[in-house]
């Protein structure tokens, strides 16, 4: 008995530890580059004025929506609905009169991504660039940072729709 437990002391001594603060190390650093791809990736949108926003192609549809501030009944907060062919941009206008967004779908390969992860482009790339997903499914791969969330659908090997959920307080 004595020499089991002198096995088993030896053997948990040698055995390398990963500390708690590395492993919280990574994780936040991978939320972070999830975060910055949210925001990056849509490479398409250079500017978050509406009037940018709008001729970033053929605007099939427009809808705008008010609703109270949770924080200040008062005021109100302005939704918009932007569509286009492969894309549909749901955003809220801050103050500084530009429309940041609350989601983002794209459909068509057209609607360019960081990374060359664009509609039609072979899943595997996916991992290949932004590492291990937090959820993955046979149809669908997901990342989720500290604050924003990307959806890829898959397809017979492809992406075939991608949503950029963004934090909106």
């Amino acid at each position: 008995m004595n020499r089991f437990c002198l096995v088993f002391v030896f053997i948990l001594f040698s055995v390398p530890s990963v500390s708690a603060s590395n492993i919280v190390e990574s994780i936040w650093l991978q939320q972070k580059i999830i975060d910055r791809f949210a925001w990056d990736g849509p490479v398409f949108i250079t500017s978050y004025s509406l009037e940018a926003l709008r001729s970033l192609g053929q605007l099939r549809k427009e809808i705008t929506k008010s609703i109270p501030n949770k924080y200040d009944g008062n005021k109100l907060v302005e939704f918009r609905i932007l569509t286009f062919d492969g894309l549909k941009y749901i955003g809220w206008q801050n103050d500084k009169k530009e429309l940041r967004p609350e989601t983002i779908e794209i459909e068509s390969s057209r609607w360019k991504i960081l990374h060359g992860l664009e509609v039609g482009s072979s899943a595997s790339r996916i991992i290949e660039a932004l590492g291990s997903p937090t959820e993955k499914a046979a149809n669908k791969i997901t990342y989720i940072g500290e604050t924003d969330e990307i959806n890829f659908s898959i397809s017979e090997g492809l992406i075939t729709k991608i949503v950029f959920n963004y934090y909106v307080e």
